[in-house]
């Protein structure tokens, strides 16, 4: 959308979409592999990494329908949750474990 007050120095560009896609899906589809892969392939430099915004813009990406953009992103951030709970129930236990063994070995 129209951002007020949006800074970008000459290390970044931005995208503005025109509501092709779903924002949650875009936040995906961007992190994906295959666009992270299509990006270190436009990757140029040797101490900092520059990508010309020109070819950024000429890389493919699958644009299903908005409805079905939205499943995908529902989906994904529904994975996202389930992982986030099972990683604090193991750093729960992982807690409780240094507990009861700084217990038993006092």
């Amino acid at each position: 959308g129209n951002q007020k007050n949006v800074y970008l120095n000459s290390f970044c560009f931005g995208y503005r979409q025109d509501g092709a896609f779903d924002v949650l899906y875009l936040a995906y589809m961007l992190r994906s592999e295959a666009v992270r892969n299509q990006m270190r392939m436009l990757a140029q430099g040797i101490s900092r990494f520059n990508i010309s915004q020109h070819k950024v813009m000429d890389i493919n990406v699958n644009i299903p329908s908005i409805s079905e953009q939205q499943k995908i992103g529902s989906f994904c951030r529904g994975l996202d949750q389930l992982i986030s709970a099972e990683v604090k129930k193991i750093d729960l236990l992982t807690l409780k474990k240094k507990a009861l063994l700084q217990q038993m070995f006092v």
